[in-house]
């Protein structure tokens, strides 16, 4: 039976453990190669280990979206190793500061998740389109988060820079269809990992509760009564990535347990 991305050349930005780990290795298992772009170099290391654990290839790259130097060195390492790119997933992300609205320097508190998810995610599809021209088509994933949907307090950047991209997502796709390059957008919600869960932690010492009945309530939110995984949210991916969405483009697909309703 053929995998979903056999033969597929594939650039995952942001692979740190988490989402981005989880759709290496998905795309791995599935018949992929993949340049994993990550901006430490010991990380990188160990995840392509495990990519090739799986029976992929993988060209680890120590790179910032943000640096054309560095878009260029993911292009160029996938065309030397794979001879080009059909798939890009942009998981790179940041948060930055938190702040109340009333209050904060815009032009300081939302410059880093601006210039991250939005110009230096857009920056970066825009330089994997003359390989996905050349080879016929490809898929572009971007990753965004429901406080693009639900403001999160204190987090309003974060939020306005993924509501950018889901927005920047159809524009893309609207422009680049002609191409057979499809454009999507995943948007997770809570994705249950050590962050979280130090998030428990210190929530359940805060008001002296058990950590499992903070987790238990948080994951109630959900009709799921459940905290997507990194590797549920891998799947979205991965559905987008592959031919199952091969008539899909400009779409936002949710992954929240159903959290929040688009």
């Amino acid at each position: 039976m053929k995998r979903l991305l056999e033969g597929r050349a594939c650039v995952v930005s942001g692979v740190g453990a988490g989402t981005g780990r989880a759709v290496a290795l998905a795309f791995a298992r599935e018949g992929a190669d993949v340049v994993l772009a990550c901006r430490t170099e010991k990380v990188a290391q160990e995840i392509a280990q495990e990519v090739e654990s799986a029976g992929a290839r993988a060209v680890p790259v120590v790179a910032d979206i943000t640096q054309a130097d560095d878009r260029a060195k993911l292009v160029n390492a996938a065309a030397k190793a794979f001879g080009g790119i059909d798939v890009l997933v942009n998981n790179a992300f940041a948060t930055g500061r938190a702040g109340a609205m009333e209050s904060i320097d815009l032009a300081k508190v939302w410059r880093t998740p601006f210039e991250v998810n939005v110009f230096g995610t857009l920056l970066m599809t825009q330089a994997v389109i003359p390989s996905m021209k050349q080879r016929g088509g490809g898929s572009v994933v971007m990753i965004g988060t429901m406080a693009a949907r639900r403001p999160e307090a204190g987090l309003a950047g974060y939020g306005a820079s993924k509501a950018a991209l889901i927005a920047a997502t159809q524009s893309f796709a609207s422009e680049l269809g002609r191409y057979k390059i499809r454009v999507n957008c995943v948007v997770p919600g809570a994705i249950d990992g050590p962050h979280l869960r130090v998030y428990f932690k210190n929530e359940a010492a805060r008001i002296g509760q058990d950590e499992a009945e903070v987790a238990g309530r948080f994951a109630a939110r959900a009709p799921l009564d459940h905290i997507a995984t990194p590797d549920e949210v891998a799947d979205a991916v991965l559905f987008f990535a592959s031919g199952m969405s091969s008539a899909i483009t400009g779409q936002s697909l949710d992954v929240n347990c159903g959290e929040w309703f688009g």
